[in-house]
C-alpha cells in the first residue's frame, strides 16, 4: 500500500532561478538567435549556440533540455517583447488619432499613415525578420509547434485592432469584428511581404513607395 503523504510537510518550492543563472539564460537566447539568423534553425546546433554566447555546453543543459526547448524558449520571449512594442505603439497612435485627425483626404492619408506606422513595428530590422522566416518554416514543417505560433499571431492581431478601430471610425465606419480580423490579418501579410522583397533587393528605390503603395490600398481596400 502506498505512504500517505505527510499532510503537515509543506509543498515543494520549485528551484530558484539566480541572477546569474537568468543571465546565462538570456545570454543563450540573445546568442541563438544570431546563430539562427545566420545559419538556419535546420543547420543550427547546440555547439553553435555554445560558441557564440562563450559558454559549455553544461551551462547549455541546465537551461534547456534540447535545442528544440530553445526554440521554443526564443520563440516566447521574441513574441513577448515584439507583442509589446505593437501594444505600446497603437496605443500611441490611438491617442494621436483621436486628437489629431484631420478632416477630407489629408485626414484620411494620416489615418493610413498611422496605422502603417503601427504594422511596421512588427519587423524592426532584418535579424528579426529572418528569424520570424525561420520561426513560420518550423511551425509549418512541424505541427506540434504551430499551435504556439498560431496563438501568438491571433494576439499580435488583437493589439492591431484598437488603432484600426480608430482609424476606420475616424473615416466614418463603424467596423465588425470579423471586418477588423480580416483587415489586420492583410495588412500584416502585405508588411512581411514587402518586408522580404526590400531585404532581397535593397537598392531598388520602387520598393519603399509600393510598400507604402500597397499598405494604404489594403487598408483601403478592406476597410
Amino acid at each position: 500500500m502506498p505512504a500517505v503523504p505527510n499532510q503537515s510537510e509543506a509543498p515543494r518550492k520549485p528551484p530558484r532561478v539566480t541572477k546569474r543563472r537568468a543571465e546565462t539564460r538570456s545570454q543563450l537566447l540573445a546568442a541563438a538567435a544570431e546563430v539562427f539568423a545566420r545559419k538556419g534553425l535546420g543547420r543550427a546546433s547546440i555547439d553553435d549556440v555554445c560558441a557564440r554566447a562563450g559558454y559549455t555546453r553544461g551551462a547549455f543543459y541546465s537551461n534547456f533540455k534540447t535545442l528544440d526547448e530553445l526554440i521554443l524558449a526564443l520563440y516566447a520571449a521574441r513574441a513577448t517583447e515584439l507583442i509589446a512594442l505593437v501594444e505600446a505603439a497603437a496605443n500611441e497612435a490611438v491617442t494621436e488619432l483621436r486628437s489629431t485627425a484631420a478632416p477630407g483626404p489629408a485626414g484620411a492619408a494620416q489615418l493610413v499613415e498611422a496605422v502603417t506606422r503601427v504594422v511596421a513595428t512588427l519587423t524592426v530590422n532584418r535579424e528579426a525578420h529572418l528569424l520570424h522566416l525561420e520561426f513560420t518554416a518550423h511551425a509549418i514543417r512541424h505541427p506540434e509547434a504551430a499551435e504556439a505560433f498560431v496563438t501568438h499571431r491571433r494576439t499580435l492581431r488583437e493589439a492591431l485592432i484598437p488603432v484600426v478601430r480608430a482609424a476606420m471610425r475616424n473615416l466614418g465606419h463603424d467596423p465588425a469584428d470579423a471586418q477588423l480580423e480580416r483587415v489586420t490579418r492583410a495588412m500584416i501579410a502585405v508588411r512581411e511581404g514587402m518586408t522580404s522583397q526590400e531585404l532581397l533587393e535593397p537598392n531598388d528605390p520602387e520598393l519603399p513607395r509600393l510598400h507604402e503603395t500597397v499598405m494604404a490600398a489594403t487598408f483601403t481596400a478592406l476597410g
